[in-house]
C-alpha cells in the first residue's frame, strides 16, 4: 500500500469535534479545454499479452506544453518500477521547438535504484529524463518499452486507462493483444470512446480510439468535494470476471503463514487473550500487544515478486512489518486461541474518502490494504484492522467503512462489504453551562464524552502526545480567537491501545460574547456542524463529503436568564443523509438548548446534490443555523 497511509501523530487532535466546513459558497465546475496546461497530441499503447500472464507495453506520447504551469510539471519526466517484476526502457526522448528537435542523450537518462523500502523486499529504480529546451509551446516526444516478467497471479492481466491529469486528450490508440480472454468495463459518459473488440481461439483483440477531444477537470474543488468516478472516463480490463479465482490464488500466499507454529512473541500474546472471555476485548488486547511489538511500515512491500507476507518469525525478528503482516499475526494468533475464533485474511481499499466505483471485471488493484475479518465464538462478524495506533474491534474504522473487501480462503473466498460506522454507536455528547456575569463575561463549565469510533482521535492524542498539548488544541477550538478567561481542562487516563468511552471537563470565562439590543442581551448559537450540507451550490458538479456518520447531542443551559417566543428557534428535520432538531425551553435553572445531530451518510453523491430533497435540506438549515441568537428577556 502508499506510504500516505502509514502512521501520523494527530497533532490537532481536537479535529475531532468538528465536521468538514466552508464558510464559503463554493460551486467546482468543469474545465473549458481552453484552460488545459498540456494537450496530448497523440499517445499510442500497444499491449502483448502472454498465455502465462506476462506482458509487455509499447507506449508512444506526445504532450505540447500549453502554459508556464505545463512546462514546469513536464520538463523533467521520471518513471519508476520495481526491478523484481519488470524493466523498463525509454527508446527515445526529445523535445521539439517550431520544429527543431532536440533529442534527449542516451547517457543524460538515468536509470538507478532508489534506496531499498525499509524491509528490503523490493528493488524499486527510478528512469529521469531531462528534456532539453522545454518552453510554452514545446512538444514532448517520449517512446518507451515496459516488460512485467513477474505478474500477480499465472494466467493473470488486468490494467486500467483513465484520461484525467489535467490533460486535453486529442489522440489516444489503445490496443491490446492477448493470448488469454479479457474482461472490459468502459465508462463512457461523455460518449467520447469508439472501442472495438475482436476474438478467435487463440486471441483477444480490444482496441480503444477517441471519437472526439476529452478534458476533464475539475475547478474550484475544495477538500471536501470529489469528482465520482461515474463522472470520469475510465477503461477496466482483467482477465477476471469474478474475484473468485483470485482470492483463492491470494489465500494461497497466508496459508503457510497462518498455519505455522506461532513464535515465542506471539504465543504468549496467545496465551494472554485465552483467559479473557469479552470477544471485542479479546481482539482489542491482541493488536493492543501487536501493536507495542511491531512498528508498522505503510508499505505494500513485495516478497520475491509477490504481494505475500514474510513468515511469522522474521516478522517478530525484525520487529515491523506492513499491513498484510499484521493481519497475518492477529489471524494467526486468533486461530490459535482454540476459542471458537474464525480470522481470515480480508483486503479492502484503504481511504478515508471511499467513492464507489463500477468496476465489472476483477481488478485487484481496486484493493491495497490488508486487514481481518473476524467471526467470534458468539457468531458476531467484527472487521478489525491492526496497523492503527489504537485498537477498536467494537467499531470500524473510517477509513475502511462501508466498502467491498475480499475475504481470501483457498476454498472458498468472498466478495463481501464492510458495513458503514453506526451512527448510533459513535457518540459525542457536548454539555456545557453558561452563566453571565453583571459585567457582561460569560462563564462555561461543561464536558465531552465521547463513544465509539468518536472516541478514537482523542485516544490517540492521549497515547502520543503530552497533555498540555491537547489540552491547548482543547481551548483553542472551544474559544477560537477570542482569550479565554482562567481555562482549565481535565482529560481522562488512557493507558491503553483500546479505544473507550472517554471524558474530558473543562472551563473558560469569555468577554464580548454577547451583543447587545434593544430587547435585551443577544446570545449567538454558534456552531460550524451544518456548513458542510449547505456549502454547495445548485450547479456544483461532484460529490460532497460530509463527515462520517456519528450522534453528536449539544446541550447548552443558560443560568438564570429568561427568554421568550424560543419555538421561532425550535426545528426537526429528517433526510437520507442528516437528521437533526433543536429543542429549546425554559427551566427553574434557566434556558435550555438541545441540539440533536445524526449524520447518517458520508457522500452525498452529485446527483442528490442537485434533488429537491437535498435543497429543502439545506434551506432548513441556513435558516436555523445562519446566525441564529437568542434574546434574554430583561
Amino acid at each position: 500500500m502508499s506510504s500516505i497511509f502509514s502512521r501520523s501523530l494527530p497533532v490537532l487532535i481536537i479535529i475531532f469535534l468538528l465536521s468538514p466546513i466552508s464558510d464559503l459558497q463554493v460551486s467546482a465546475r468543469w474545465g473549458e479545454k481552453a484552460e488545459a496546461s498540456v494537450e496530448c497530441l497523440s499517445k499510442t499503447m500497444v499491449y502483448t499479452v502472454n498465455k502465462d500472464g506476462t506482458w509487455t507495453l509499447e507506449s508512444d506520447i506526445q504532450l505540447k506544453i500549453l502554459t508556464e504551469a505545463g512546462r514546469q510539471a513536464l520538463s523533467t519526466q521520471t518513471c519508476t518500477y520495481d526491478a523484481t517484476r519488470n524493466t523498463a526502457e525509454v527508446l527515445e526522448a526529445s523535445t521539439d521547438n517550431n520544429g527543431t528537435k532536440s533529442i534527449v542523450p542516451k547517457n543524460r537518462i538515468e536509470d538507478k535504484p532508489l534506496a531499498s523500502d525499509a524491509l528490503g523486499l523490493r528493488k524499486q529504480h527510478q528512469i529521469l529524463i531531462p528534456f532539453d529546451r522545454v518552453a510554452v509551446g514545446s512538444i514532448l516526444h517520449l517512446k518507451l518499452k515496459e516488460h512485467f516478467f513477474k505478474p500477480d497471479f499465472e494466467k493473470y492481466f488486468s490494467a486500467s486507462i483513465g484520461f484525467q491529469g489535467g490533460y486535453l486528450w486529442k489522440k489516444i490508440d489503445v490496443v491490446i493483444n492477448s493470448e488469454l480472454p479479457l474482461i472490459s468495463n468502459i465508462n463512457d459518459p461523455r460518449n467520447s470512446l469508439d472501442v472495438r473488440e475482436n476474438q478467435d481461439k487463440s486471441k483477444y483483440t480490444l482496441q480503444i480510439n477517441l471519437k472526439k477531444p476529452i478534458y476533464e477537470q475539475l475547478f474550484g474543488e475544495p477538500d471536501q468535494f470529489y469528482g465520482e468516478p461515474a463522472l470520469y472516463t475510465s477503461i477496466f480490463v482483467s482477465t477476471e470476471r469474478g474475484f473468485e479465482r483470485l482470492g483463492k490464488l491470494e489465500a494461497a500466499f497466508y496459508q503457510p503463514i497462518l498455519s505455522s507454529p506461532l513464535p515465542e512473541e506471539l504465543e504468549r500474546i496467545r496465551k494472554i487473550a485465552s483467559s479473557i472471555k469479552d470477544e471485542t476485548d479479546c481482539i482489542d488486547t491482541i493488536v493492543a500487544h501487536l501493536i507495542d511489538k511491531i512498528t508498522y511500515l505503510g508499505n505494500w512491500n513485495i516478497a520475491e515478486g509477490h504481494l505475500a507476507p514474510r513468515s511469522l518469525e522474521a516478522i517478530i525478528a525484525s520487529g515491523s512489518g506492513d499491513c498484510k503482516e499484521y493481519a497475518s499475526c492477529l489471524a494467526a494468533i486468533l486461530n490459535k486461541l482454540g476459542q471458537g475464533y474464525n480470522a481470515k485474511i480480508a483486503l479492502v481499499e484503504r481511504n478515508d474518502v471511499y467513492l464507489e466505483e463500477d468496476v465489472k471485471p476483477a481488478y485487484k488493484r481496486s484493493f491495497d490494504h490488508a486487514i481481518v475479518k473476524v467471526i467470534g465464538p458468539s457468531g458476531k462478524t467484527y472487521w478489525v484492522d491492526p496497523t492503527n495506533n489504537v485498537s477498536m474491534a467494537g467499531g470500524v474504522f473510517p477509513d475502511i467503512a462501508d466498502r467491498p473487501t475480499l475475504v481470501l480462503d483457498a476454498e472458498n473466498p468472498t466478495y463481501e462489504r464492510i458495513p458503514p460506522i453506526d451512527f448510533r454507536h459513535a457518540l459525542c455528547k457536548d454539555e456545557r453551562t453558561l452563566t453571565i456575569t453583571n459585567d457582561g463575561i460569560v462563564n462555561t463549565k461543561g464536558s465531552f464524552h465521547f463513544e465509539g469510533e468518536t472516541a478514537k482521535c482523542l485516544t490517540e492524542g492521549l497515547k502520543m502526545h503530552h497533555p498540555s498539548v491537547i489540552k491547548e488544541g482543547i481551548v483553542r477550538q472551544m474559544c477560537g480567537s477570542s482569550d479565554p478567561i482562567d481555562p482549565t481542562v481535565s482529560l481522562p487516563e488512557c493507558t491503553s491501545h483500546k479505544v473507550k468511552p472517554l471524558k474530558t471537563i473543562f472551563s473558560y470565562g469569555e468577554k464580548h460574547t454577547m451583543t447587545h439590543t434593544n430587547l435585551g442581551d443577544a446570545f449567538p448559537l454558534l456552531g460550524n456542524w451544518y456548513k458542510a450540507y449547505t456549502s454547495a451550490s445548485q450547479t456544483h458538479e461532484g460529490a460532497l463529503y460530509v463527515g462520517h456518520p456519528e450522534t453528536l447531542i449539544k446541550k447548552r443551559l443558560f443560568k438564570n436568564v429568561s427568554a421568550k417566543n424560543l419555538e421561532r428557534l425550535a426545528f426537526s428535520i429528517e433526510t437520507p443523509w442528516l437528521n437533526a432538531k433543536r429543542e429549546l425551553v425554559v427551566t427553574e435553572e434557566g434556558v435550555v438548548v438541545t441540539e440533536t445531530i445524526e449524520k447518517l451518510k458520508t457522500i452525498v453523491s452529485a446527483k442528490d446534490l442537485k434533488s429537491k430533497e437535498f435543497d429543502k435540506l439545506k434551506e432548513t438549515l441556513r435558516k436555523y443555523c445562519d446566525g441564529v441568537s437568542i434574546v434574554f428577556s430583561k
